[in-house]
């Protein structure tokens, strides 16, 4: 019977690719605002700002439309006001609402694409991705981990891919996510994104959420050895996955091929200091876990 529901599971994840980031193909959109988004749009309408600072265009790189977030000069601020899209609901007018949304899970890379145009050489963009925990200590929210990606002053024309590692902090697990577009400049600077996504590789593969689980690394922090447990996936091992320890640039620092045992005897000896990404894959399955070498 556990044979067959992680087979069933894994066909399931196969089948749906259900996506981690809500609407982060910016396909879906309610009276000119993406949805699981909150946008300035409502706010720069009473600063006299038309258009809005964030539309919905096409054509995109893939699917219907993409999300383009621009600097826009109100004269009732008298300045430009910056163009931002942030997950959650937050409702900026009337101070409801929430930036973020519920997450527990520790991605690897954060992927999408992107465009920067700009008006002038001081115009700049930032894309944020922040995982973050409620400390009861402090009564705030403390970071899990982070990426981001910073241009300034230069123009980016044609869709360009991008994939940020995620550098964490902490070896908890958070619970919540934020992620954060922002295109700051003269009227008119502008940042499109599409295709926002986590992998575990760098190259835009969705993390299986459900069989994730079923693996694990110990004892982590590790020194110079550590062990990975697939007995929760052993129905799956027949055809062997392929084990790869990865650093946090995204290079590939050993390789081990063709496993079929449930217990991996990772050699961590020659590794530096930090944080590693264990890819578990083979044709029907991407998995990833981390694991910190002291």
């Amino acid at each position: 019977m556990k044979n067959l529901i992680l087979i069933a599971a894994l066909c399931f994840t196969i089948g749906t690719q259900a996506q981690v980031i809500p609407n982060g193909d910016f396909e879906n959109w309610t009276n000119g605002n993406p949805d699981s988004w909150s946008t300035y749009n409502d706010l720069a309408t009473l600063l006299g700002i038309v258009p809005a600072p964030v539309t919905q265009e096409t054509p995109a790189p893939s699917g219907n439309s993409y999300l383009k977030a621009t600097s826009r000069f109100s004269f009732l601020a008298g300045d430009n006001i910056p163009g931002v899209a942030l997950l959650g609901n937050a409702d900026f007018v009337n101070a409801t609402g929430s930036i973020g949304i519920p997450f527990t899970q520790t991605p690897a890379f954060f992927s999408g694409v992107f465009k920067h145009e700009i008006v002038s050489p001081t115009d700049s963009m930032i894309i944020v991705c922040q995982l973050t925990k409620w400390d009861p200590e402090s009564s705030s929210q403390i970071s899990i981990g982070a990426a981001f990606g910073f241009n300034f002053g230069n123009s980016v024309s044609n869709w360009t891919n991008f994939s940020y590692p995620i550098q964490y902090e902490s070896t908890e697990l958070p619970d919540s996510l934020s992620i954060g577009v922002v295109s700051i400049g003269e009227d008119g600077a502008s940042v499109s994104i599409d295709n926002l996504a986590f992998s575990s590789n760098g190259v835009g593969i969705e993390i299986n959420p459900l069989l994730e689980t079923s693996v694990s690394v110990y004892p982590n922090p590790c020194k110079n050895e550590c062990f990975l447990d697939l007995s929760g996936i052993e129905a799956l091992l027949n055809r062997g996955v392929k084990v790869e320890i990865i650093d946090m640039n995204g290079q590939v620092i050993e390789t081990y091929s063709q496993v079929k045992t449930p217990l991996l005897s990772l050699n961590t000896s020659n590794l530096s200091s930090g944080k590693y990404i264990v890819r578990i894959s083979n044709s029907y399955l991407r998995l990833n876990k981390t694991f910190i070498k002291q």
